[in-house]
Parts: structure tokens; sequence; C-alpha cells
């Protein structure tokens, strides 16, 4: 049986963390915190390579006054070799930048595909939980749907509703 099993956006840790959350944004950002608490219950998915957790230290921290993205962040980098909470993949890296790799499809859809949220797709592609990709307020997600379906990829969209 698959564990239930997630990717997760940075936007999503970002917007959780609320520091410069609008008035408009606060459901959304209940929607995140509620997404990376389900994460936390079950199953997240990095790369062993660290590029997914390096950009997420970019905009999260370990310390001072916490948000529920930094706690998050903290949570996933102490535990990220728990395989009861997180599954690491293997990427291969095609560059130094985690930006192109040889699990990202090779396809014409895709070609435009943001270069820095390949790392997601590639490891959603190699997970054996076939997870999907929980995004927040990134319009590109949406804008490749079609494409990432017709590879298998799901994309979660925790704000669009609200």
């Amino acid at each position: 049986m698959k564990a239930k099993a997630f990717v997760v956006d940075t936007n999503v840790l970002v917007l959780a963390n609320g520091r410069d959350t609008t008035e408009k944004q606060l459901r959304c950002q209940l929607a995140s915190i509620e997404a990376l608490e389900e994460v936390r219950q079950h199953l997240a998915v990095i790369d062993n390579l660290g590029c997914i957790l390096s950009e997420y230290q970019r905009y999260c921290n370990f310390s001072s006054q916490l948000g529920m993205g930094d706690e998050f962040f903290k949570y996933l980098f102490q535990h990220q070799a728990d395989e009861h909470s997180c599954e690491q993949v293997v990427l291969t890296p095609l560059d130094k930048d985690c930006k192109s790799f040889k699990e990202f499809p090779n396809t014409e859809e895709l070609q435009k595909f943001d270069p820095s949220d390949k790392k997601f797709v590639a490891v959603a592609l190699q997970s054996i939980h076939k997870p999907p990709i929980l995004n927040a307020t990134d319009s590109d997600w949406q804008a490749f749907s079609t494409a990432l379906n017709k590879q298998g990829i799901l994309v979660q969209e925790i704000c669009e509703a609200l």
C-alpha cells in the first residue's frame, strides 16, 4: 500500500509564514498551514541532492520568531533521513543550480516550464508514492497543468477555491 505523500512548493511555506500577508491572503495562509500540517502527518518527498531544502532555506529560518513555514522547514530538515517522515528520491542533475534534471520530462509542452520548479516535478515523478505537488500562489503550475497531467503529475492548488 502506498503511503500518502506530498511534494511542497516553496510558496506554501512562504505563505504559511504570513510575514507579508494581506487581509485577502489570510484564508490562503490558513489553508497553507493546514496543508503543511497534513504533510507532517504523512510523508514529504524531497531530493537526495538537497535542492528542495536549499530553496526552502532561502525563504525560511531556524531561529527567532518562527512562522509555520519556518517550523515545517525546521521539522523537515531535522527529519529528512527518517523514512517515516520523508522520502528522499534520487535525482540526476544536469547543472549545478538545481534547475535541470535527467528525470524532468523532455517534452515540447514543458520546454518553457520554470526552471526553478523543475526539481519539484522531477521529485514527484521519481517518488514511489506518486505524490501531488502542493501549490499556494504560483500561477505557472496552472498554466502547465495539462502538460503535467499527461506526465502523471497532479498539482493540488491550496488557495484556488478560496
